[in-house]
């Protein structure tokens, strides 16, 4: 059954307050950033709010994202009365990424946002979809 989710006003307050509304230099992760992707798919998840495992009370559940900036961050909802679920909660260790790069034995990962054109990514080569087809005898095959 998908329910509808509802997100408490304490949940963008915390956020608010803990992430700020815009993306310091260092390429941690805003308000904004949180909402749109870490939230957002909370929100999914929580949809489907009697597929998820719950501890003692079956009223609660909470669901983890794994987030390469915020790191794992655990949501918390309730299943209201009235039928919808409400995200009340979430939890995060800010020190997560410090503790893991500080492990001698950690490769680090890509970690931040950073723009696109100072990314250190290695270039592409063309895709087999995007490259035309040649066409040999009566077969028509893509080019690698």
């Amino acid at each position: 059954m998908i329910r509808r989710v509802v997100v408490s006003a304490d949940v963008f307050e915390t956020a608010h307050e803990q992430f700020g509304e815009s993306r310091p230099p260092q390429g941690d992760g805003s308000e904004y950033d949180f909402v749109g992707g870490l939230l957002a798919a909370a929100v999914f998840a929580f949809r489907e709010f009697d597929t998820l495992s719950y501890d003692v009370v079956s009223a609660v559940r909470s669901y983890t994202v794994v987030d390469p900036v915020f790191g794992p961050v655990t949501f918390t909802a309730t299943l209201r009365i009235d039928g919808p679920v409400e995200i009340v909660g979430f939890s995060h260790d800010p020190d997560y990424w410090t503790a893991l790069d500080a492990d001698p034995e950690r490769v680090p990962p890509y970690r931040g946002l950073v723009p696109f054109d100072q990314a250190d990514t290695p270039p592409l080569g063309p895709s087999p979809r995007t490259t035309p087809p040649r066409r040999v005898g009566a077969r028509v095959t893509l080019e690698p």
